[in-house]
């Protein structure tokens, strides 16, 4: 299966690597950045010519999460190449479903952050020292089983 890879920065340099682990050779990578096509090329990667062309340690370790939209035999096909960087790989329905599943995602991603930025302001103008609210936080944080129960 001939494979190409546009861009090697902190996340397509790593999922290169892991697709040569995975035994897929057959990998064209392309980036601006020679050192990192260099890099890659001395693990076994071919460089293509391109005139043009981002959670960096889970690229590194090969544990990304694939929310994949598409044809079920085509999801099948390349399964055995998105298993070389991934801790999960779900399709999610036909073409477009993957990306509306990735933006769902996002979207609580960016909801989270932003609560735990006003909790945090919250907590230290009334006198509470934020590292221990952190760990308070920590230690509660109970939020994949709830989605888990609610999606039930």
């Amino acid at each position: 299966m001939k494979i190409g890879l546009i861009g090697l920065g902190i996340m397509g340099k790593p999922m290169a690597k892991n697709i040569l682990k995975g035994g897929f050779t057959d990998l064209l990578v392309s980036d601006l950045n020679q050192a990192a096509v260099d890099d890659v090329v001395s693990c076994g990667a071919k460089q293509a010519t391109n005139k043009e062309i981002g959670g960096e340690p889970k690229a590194i370790d090969g544990t990304l999460s694939f929310m994949v939209g598409g044809k079920q035999e085509i999801f099948d096909k390349f399964k055995p190449l998105l298993e070389t960087m991934r801790a999960s790989i779900v399709r999610c329905g036909e073409v477009g479903a993957g990306n509306t599943t990735k933006l769902a995602n996002q979207i609580v991603v960016a909801c989270n952050i932003q609560a735990v930025a006003e909790a945090f302001t919250m907590a230290q103008k009334a006198g509470v020292d934020p590292s221990l609210s952190l760990r308070r936080s920590e230690a509660a944080w109970q939020a994949p089983q709830l989605w888990t129960q609610r999606a039930r």
